[in-house]
């Protein structure tokens, strides 16, 4: 049996490189499945009102509309489809590892911003969900844990968690 085969992989296995970028890139594309539909219906309206297209397209008056209704259940088929073969393959899912699946809401939420999303409501939920806190202490944790072991790495994590401190008293934070 290889490591490709086995759940005991090394952590730099080529093959859960290759499992964590499929995931990412199922999940990507899932995420703008309803998106690319929204287009899509937006090009079959065009259609419809120009004229143009194949003969059957515009052979009945509900034709159009189902066709949008259609391409919406396969927007809607396709991002359970791709969601769950992203959670199937996803190799951190099994380990319990849930911080890769945080990095992921992180990673949209930045994209929501470039897209436009409401900046007051993005800080304030940042700021509810006392995301910040519970990274120090986290982080504190960890400081302690490497304290008996490795001074330097204990000072590193130290300092990533005064970092991610100071972050979260510039967001209001009063209580760490």
């Amino acid at each position: 049996m290889t490591y490709a085969q086995s759940d005991t992989a090394p952590e730099t296995s080529r093959s859960l490189a290759v499992r964590r970028t499929t995931t990412r890139l199922l999940r990507a594309t899932a995420y703008r499945a309803e998106a690319a539909a929204g287009i899509g219906a937006i090009l079959l309206f065009a259609t419809a009102v120009a004229g143009a297209g194949p003969d059957w397209f515009h052979s009945h008056d509900l034709i159009p509309p189902m066709a949008v209704l259609a391409l919406y259940g396969l927007a809607t088929l396709l991002q359970e489809m791709l969601g769950s073969a992203s959670t199937h393959i996803d190799p951190d899912a099994r380990d319990g590892d849930t911080l890769f699946a945080a990095a992921d809401v992180f990673t949209e939420l930045r994209e929501d911003l470039r897209a436009g999303a409401d900046k007051n409501d993005v800080l304030i939920g940042l700021q509810a969900s006392r995301v910040l806190p519970a990274l120090h202490g986290t982080l504190a944790e960890l400081t302690a844990a490497f304290a008996a072991e490795d001074l330097d790495e204990a000072d590193d994590i130290d300092a990533a968690a005064q970092a991610v401190g100071d972050a979260a008293h510039a967001l209001g934070e009063k209580h760490l």
